[in-house]
């Protein structure tokens, strides 16, 4: 007998008690249905005695469980794309719209202080924050997308195009969330309230794994001190306004071919002693090393807590004022509320709590000015409120290439900095709010000339040990789990290819550059062994620094290479920067990206979508070199990328915020201010380099 057709069942977390209570009776009535259906009840999360009861229980209702295993990278739809990057750049940004029609964030709005940008605020605040780390996601919308999206993919693969029911966990914005998956052909059933899986305390003890012991020894000297003094460390007076920068791990003040979180300074007429920089890392915090390079260059330093600084605080003063978590919320709303209306409280009271501190922190350092490249969550638009408050101008620049619209790059700030006009029309379209928009060129590209005589160093290095032909790799990061995010299985996959070629040719150089070089061994596991074998032969060179991030930039590998491949369209700054320095750059999209502009480049011509193919264009190349230089050009969308090509991007917006920091020093009006740079520049460079808040504005609201 041929069994019948049933629903396939997918929960995002599996308990007994969700089992017995919201699971169970569903699956006894849709048996009863369907006598001889073949039920299934796919898990994505489990606690392990809810898996293992649940199990033995439905085996006697002649229901299956079972705890799926995928890779997000193998999800792709029915047009090929990857689901991980369609919900990137536009299912997000579906959701973020449905969610500001609504007549419960309409009225939230109206009600509340619809001036400043606590509607911007309000409307990233769901989609943009994620913790692929496990805890915070339950709460969150992208992956409540995520699990819509997965459970149509996996029922697909199982031959199962419709009766998809998903037991999902009550959140905010639910309706919204089962009208997007109704037209996913999904229907979302509830499960409860998300369960508390302790994953918060493992992320906090990973971090306590990594903190030093000078660290902590800095921590006990500071409260012996305070509470040996009693009061807290005098405040320095500064006579003028400054302008803060905040420390992402890069200073390499000597190294100019490095990554510098203060880049433009060298770069324009921006004087020392105007910068203010903020440090908020215990894993790496302001230390002697830093401060001493710090004090001679006459930059200024303040930490954001006491674990940010081992030094004492007469040096690098402390501003200790965290921001607050409301008990009480500014807004009169009662636990009884719908969970749409806690929600934009709760998000609007840290809003308003982080404006505060940052009012703050700026009034008592006479900080008027700021820029970051920070913009992925919302916490930099109740910053730059908190400047506008002061009469302050805040400013972010774009530090990667962002190749489609999408909700989670959305900013709101007074300037935004950015590569190019076309990179400006992104941010219209992503919803960014600004003043002006000012394409200054790929800010990275003053490195190149200081890049080459060490990358041609390395070359040289190669070609004594026998390599006569060198190809450079940019690897992207990836995670331990890689259901919700680009996972170790593909890093793998990636150099297991790559480095069996490397060691069948002995006359192959390869130059590689992780964009994690500290965790590159642990992501390979078993394929390190490989990595170590090529290192053996004195033919393959690695950037390999002892941090997080490294401080050599993507074209330090291509500048030593003939021929370089970039392996993400999702995030291609590296390929782009490496094309941009006049290296030969093939890409790799193994993800599924086709909507990528990159893709104008030519599929089969410089985008690839396996390895053996791209493989393939390689050893063309190194057969006839000049013949396929001028193919592998990028010059169709160069302009679209950087219009300028000359080296002093950095130079433009040092002098940007060189403008607008004598402006406010002068003490005219930041709006004046505003406009007088934005002229200047538009002089300068060209009207067709600024977009001004009016285009802005009407962008954004034709999108709504």
């Amino acid at each position: 007998m041929v069994e019948k057709e049933s629903a396939t069942f997918f929960i995002e977390y599996l308990s007994l008690q969700k089992w017995f209570r919201w699971v169970g009776p569903v699956l006894r009535v849709e048996r009863e249905k369907n006598p001889q259906a073949n039920l299934v009840l796919n898990i994505f999360d489990a606690s392990p005695l809810g898996l293992f009861l649940v199990s033995v229980l439905s085996r006697w209702q002649g229901i299956s469980v079972r705890k799926m295993n995928f890779q997000i990278t193998d999800g792709l739809d029915e047009q090929g794309v990857s689901i991980q990057f369609r919900l990137l750049y536009e299912d997000l940004a579906e959701l973020q719209r449905s969610i500001s029609r609504d007549p419960v964030f309409q009225k939230f709005i109206h009600e509340a202080d619809p001036a400043g940008r606590l509607r911007e605020y309000l409307l990233k605040s769901p989609v943009c924050a994620y913790d692929y780390q496990g805890a915070g996601r339950f709460g969150q919308a992208w992956h409540a997308l995520t699990l819509i999206q997965v459970s149509r993919w996996f029922a697909a693969k199982q031959g199962v195009n419709d009766s998809i029911v998903l037991f999902l966990h009550d959140r905010p914005w639910m309706k919204q969330l089962k009208l997007y998956a109704e037209r996913s052909g999904v229907s979302v059933l509830s499960s409860g309230t998300a369960p508390k899986t302790g994953s918060r305390f493992k992320k906090y003890a990973r971090l306590l794994t990594k903190i030093k012991g000078r660290t902590i020894r800095a921590l006990i000297r500071y409260a012996v001190k305070s509470r040996i003094a009693g009061t807290k460390d005098q405040i320095p007076f500064v006579p003028y306004p400054r302008m803060a920068v905040e420390y992402w791990g890069n200073l390499n003040l000597a190294k100019p071919e490095c990554h510098s979180d203060l880049f433009f300074l060298k770069r324009s007429a921006l004087e020392n002693r105007d910068v203010l920089l903020l440090f908020n890392s215990m894993l790496d915090p302001v230390d002697e090393t830093k401060w001493q390079l710090l004090n001679l260059e006459n930059i200024s330093a303040l930490a954001l807590s006491v674990q940010a600084s081992l030094i004492d605080s007469s040096f690098v003063p402390v501003f200790s004022q965290k921001p607050k978590n409301s008990r009480i919320s500014h807004f009169n709303v009662n636990s009884q509320e719908n969970p749409e209306i806690i929600s934009l409280s709760r998000d609007a009271d840290e809003y308003l709590d982080c404006k505060t501190y940052w009012r703050n922190l700026f009034s008592q350092f006479n900080i008027k000015l700021t820029t970051s490249w920070y913009k992925y969550d919302a916490q930099h638009m109740a910053i730059a409120d908190a400047l506008k408050e002061l009469g302050g101008i805040a400013t972010l620049y774009q530090r990667a290439y962002e190749s489609n619209p999408s909700a989670a790059t959305m900013a709101s700030t007074d300037v935004l900095f950015g590569f190019s006009p076309q990179s400006g029309l992104i941010e219209q379209e992503s919803l960014s709010n600004f003043s002006y928009y000012v394409s200054v060129g790929y800010i990275g590209d003053y490195r190149f000339s200081f890049l080459r005589e060490k990358a041609q160093g390395i070359r040289s290095e190669l070609r004594k040990n026998g390599a006569r032909r060198i190809l450079a790799f940019y690897d992207e990061n990836t995670l331990d789990d890689g259901r919700w995010f680009t996972g170790h299985q593909f890093t793998r996959d990636n150099y297991a290819f790559l480095l069996n070629q490397f060691l069948r040719e002995s006359d192959l150089g390869l130059i590689l550059k992780p964009k994690r070089p500290d965790s590159l061994k642990s992501r390979l596991g078993p394929v390190a062994r490989l990595l170590e074998e090529a290192q053996a032969t004195g033919r393959c060179y690695i950037y390999r620094e002892e941090r997080s991030y490294g401080s050599f930039p993507p074209a330090a590998a291509g500048l030593g290479a003939d021929i370089a491949i970039h392996e993400a369209l999702s995030a291609g700054t590296a390929g782009i920067e490496s094309a941009l320095a006049g290296v030969p750059t093939l890409l790799l999209d193994r993800d599924g990206w086709p909507k990528s502009p990159l893709y104008k480049l030519g599929k089969g011509r410089i985008v690839f979508t396996s390895w053996p193919e791209i493989w393939q264009a390689c050893l063309n190349f190194w057969q006839r070199p000049e013949d396929f230089r001028g193919i592998l050009n990028w010059s169709d969308i160069l302009n679209e990328l950087d219009p300028f090509r000359d080296g002093r991007a950095a130079e433009r917006l040092g002098t940007y915020l060189k403008w607008l920091l004598e402006g406010l020093k002068e003490g005219h009006d930041r709006e004046e201010v505003m406009a007088n740079a934005a002229a200047r520049y538009a002089k300068q460079w060209g009207k067709d380099k600024m977009i001004e808040k009016s285009a802005s504005k009407k962008a954004a609201l034709s999108l709504l």
